[in-house]
């Protein structure tokens, strides 16, 4: 985890020094590489550090948190806001796609269920 966090510090470096064209659109590349590659570790880490019990809670915090941040978000209310004319549609479409998220989580049961009691 420390090796990836150090390439992606490493290629925001680059991209810094970069300025535009290959050098820029490569560390762009590596440093997503690494980002996405990091997920599985960073899920791990988060299910030993939770409780007992609420592993599957944590890890769904962070798909809930990505799911909230996801940058094609920004793509899709653009256009909905060009089509609609309306910023009062980025809302209703927020809600749409974070409430199914946020009601699983509330009424998902929080604990797990022992197979050996």
């Amino acid at each position: 985890m420390v090796t990836a966090m150090a390439v992606i510090g490493i290629s925001m470096l680059v991209k810094g020094a970069a300025g535009e064209g290959l050098l820029l659109t490569l560390s762009l590349a590596l440093a997503g590489f690494f980002l996405w590659s990091n997920r599985n570790v960073v899920n791990a880490t988060a299910m030993t550090a939770a409780p007992l019990g609420l592993q599957g809670s944590a890890v769904g915090l962070i798909f809930l948190s990505n799911l909230l941040g996801v940058a094609r978000g920004v793509v899709i209310m653009g256009f909905v806001v060009d089509t609609t004319d309306s910023l009062r549609s980025i809302f209703r479409l927020t809600a749409a796609l974070v409430t199914p998220g946020i009601a699983i989580f509330l009424l998902a049961p929080l604990k797990r269920e022992s197979l050996h009691s």
